[in-house]
């Protein structure tokens, strides 16, 4: 099993009549196997309401993010989901990219 983390729930928007929390998540294995337990963590927190889903290329859980996207059935219209890439990449429509495809994705908010 991967080596997993949460960084915790991270955000609270308070907009006029509702509240938006969002969590982040960090796996310190590249190269390891899907962590089953970080896909059901993220989808429990969806199922909670968190809908702000954070993740970068550096934290390599993109594959569990979007697996648990598509598993939990939540509207992809219902999340903000925000990624980042690494510092002085020279091909950055590459690596959104990548990154999409690892989020099962056809767009990230931010």
């Amino acid at each position: 099993m991967a080596d997993s983390q949460t960084t915790g729930a991270f955000l609270v928007e308070k907009g006029a009549d509702d509240i938006t929390a969002g969590t982040a998540w960090y796996k310190s294995d590249s190269g390891g196997a899907l962590d089953r337990n970080l896909i059901d963590a993220t989808k429990m927190a969806l199922k909670l309401g968190y809908y702000h889903l954070d993740g970068a290329e550096v934290y390599n859980t993109e594959a569990e993010v979007g697996i648990a996207i598509k598993e939990s059935k939540v509207p992809r219209e219902k999340l903000f989901v925000t990624t980042k890439v690494i510092t002085n990449i020279k091909d950055i429509p590459n690596a959104i990219d990548t990154s999409l495809k690892k989020l099962q994705l056809d767009y990230v908010d931010l």
